[in-house]
């Protein structure tokens, strides 16, 4: 069973009710890209909140400690959830390298699927290839690598 499914469409427009929206995050609290905006645009709350937690780790000199993780970020209706793959621990010119985005980003998903239910369906875009510039083949291996291990699990990526 293919524990990836590709649709096209606007990933905001065309989730349902029981849904973890995913997107891959750093650990300074920076977001860019169009994907990015449209999630501070529609989430302002749990962007607030993730640049908040971002630099209460990063006062204490712990931001590395986010990175591989999957945390809630908020919840825009009662039964849909906004995560953060942090799969970085910087962004722009002093990003991580491609090889360590890529085990974080394996990390940080096996993390949301120990959060979450089966029952919840898990969409987002291709990520990691906007800003990170890692292929979306290498992310799809990771993602599939870490859902290999939580057979009932499936996730919906929008192009």
């Amino acid at each position: 069973m293919n524990q990836i499914i590709y649709r096209q469409g606007d990933l905001f427009k065309n989730v349902g009710n029981t849904t973890a929206l995913v997107l891959s995050v750093n650990a300074q609290g920076a977001l860019f890209g169009p994907i990015a905006e449209r999630f501070a645009q529609l989430f302002p709350s749990a962007i607030a909140d993730y640049s908040a937690l971002c630099l209460e780790y990063k006062a204490k000199r712990l931001s590395k400690a986010l990175v591989g993780r999957s945390l809630l970020l908020g919840y825009p209706t009662e039964k849909q959830r906004v995560y953060g793959l942090y799969s970085a621990n910087r962004w722009g010119k002093y990003k991580d390298e491609g090889r360590l985005i890529l085990e974080n980003t394996e990390a940080s998903v096996r993390d949301l699927l120990r959060q979450i239910p089966a029952s919840v369906a898990i969409h987002s875009s291709r990520i990691n290839e906007e800003l990170m510039g890692i292929a979306w083949q290498d992310t799809a291996k990771a993602i599939e690598r870490a859902l290999a291990s939580y057979p009932s699990h499936t996730w919906t990526v929008w192009e």
